[in-house]
């Protein structure tokens, strides 16, 4: 019944079947999704995988992840190797940037793209920094507010940016 259950959610979204937060069919789905355990999630993720084919999952994969960066209690995406104009490619605003896991790479954010549009102009505002998430030591993101029509190179291996929120501290 799980597995069935799987299907039909991948399907939904797979598809694009949208339906309103008043809908009680949506309510009731919704609420069965989320009561799954872990071992639940990864035995429907398991049975994706033997159903559809890779193109079918990349697509699915593409669309849940459109759906994740359009929420405002969260916002992810990978990003990969290359230069991007802020306010187009990338919104403006405040992300949080790290690499993928087991990854290091470099983010440049720089004013003007030169004359090639391969790298920054050496006229303008330029600064880079290092990222890195290795699981067994050492992590380190940044922190960038960006600004339109400002440009963000990637190097070396995709990045995740993801909305900041601020430290992770509180006061008593």
């Amino acid at each position: 019944m799980k597995k069935i259950f799987a299907l039909f959610l991948a399907a939904l979204m797979l598809f694009s079947v949208t339906a309103s937060a008043e809908d009680s069919d949506y309510l009731k789905w919704r609420k069965r999704f989320i009561n799954l355990s872990a071992d639940e999630l990864q035995s429907a993720a398991q049975a994706l995988v033997s159903v559809f084919s890779f193109d079918d999952i990349v697509t699915l994969k593409s669309n849940i992840d459109r759906i994740l960066f359009e929420m405002d209690d969260f916002q992810q995406v990978v990003v990969p190797e290359g230069i991007y104009t802020v306010g187009k490619e990338i919104p403006a605003g405040d992300w949080q940037i790290i690499s993928v896991s087991g990854e290091q790479s470099t983010v440049a954010y720089f004013e003007k793209l030169n004359e090639y549009k391969t790298s920054y102009d050496e006229t303008g505002y330029y600064w880079w920094d290092r990222v890195c998430n290795y699981p067994d030591n050492e992590v380190k993101s940044i922190h960038l507010e960006l600004r339109e029509g400002m440009y963000i190179r990637v190097s070396l291996a995709p990045v995740v940016f993801s909305t900041y929120t601020g430290p992770s501290f509180t006061f008593n």
